[in-house]
């Protein structure tokens, strides 16, 4: 199963949205260089409302993309990340419903609480997204294996243009946590939302 998701995201020419920190910039880079994959927009997170993606094409639809290095609970929207994410094992089984996703944390069935009320993060993926980006190359014969010795050798610069927020359907600066950014869930998270199975999570509206 997870090898066919992998497949299934690691295409050559996709579009993606790469998270502004420097692990994000990283990975992205080794995506356009290794698969062709064209930088639609930009991405920062952290639950609050100063959040925002920034996009080249005001129209572009967000899910033509692939999130890089943010954890995106949307079924619809597809992500690479390494994030901490899973806070039980049913969420586990939605998230990887729609084929769409690949987190090292999911595939090894991490999650924050087990039946004991334990949770499996000091056994979490240690990494940054741009190694296990190199990982998945290498896994899928894109790339040698001397690619993890050196993650930044010869890589392209990302586009640097002029860019416009992302405002979501109803054109509220809020649109952009409803469809994205609060259902980012990461390992400094107080664990401030709350889930169902479903994808359902509740949070603040930044109005």
């Amino acid at each position: 199963m997870w090898d066919s998701i992998l497949k299934n995201i690691f295409k050559e020419n996709q579009k993606c949205i790469v998270s502004k920190d420097k692990d994000g910039i990283l990975a992205g880079k080794l995506l356009v260089k290794y698969l062709n994959w064209e930088v639609a927009g930009y991405c920062s997170y952290n639950g609050d409302a100063n959040d925002e993606v920034w996009l080249f094409d005001e129209d572009f639809d967000l899910t033509d993309a692939v999130f890089v290095g943010v954890p995106v609970s949307d079924p619809y929207i597809s992500c690479i990340d390494t994030h901490f994410i899973a806070p039980d094992k049913d969420y586990i089984d939605t998230y990887i419903a729609y084929g769409n996703k690949i987190n090292p944390n999911v595939i090894e069935g991490k999650v924050r609480w087990n039946e004991d009320n334990s949770s499996d993060i000091d056994s979490a993926y240690s990494s940054g997204v741009a190694r296990y980006v190199a990982e998945c190359l290498v896994k899928l014969g894109l790339a040698s294996d001397d690619l993890l010795n050196d993650l930044n050798s010869d890589l392209p610069d990302l586009p640097d243009g002029d860019t416009v927020p992302f405002e979501g359907l109803s054109g509220k600066k809020d649109a952009v946590h409803k469809a994205v950014l609060n259902n980012v869930i990461n390992v400094y998270d107080t664990f401030a939302f709350s889930f169902d199975s479903n994808y359902t999570i509740s949070f603040t509206e930044y109005i």
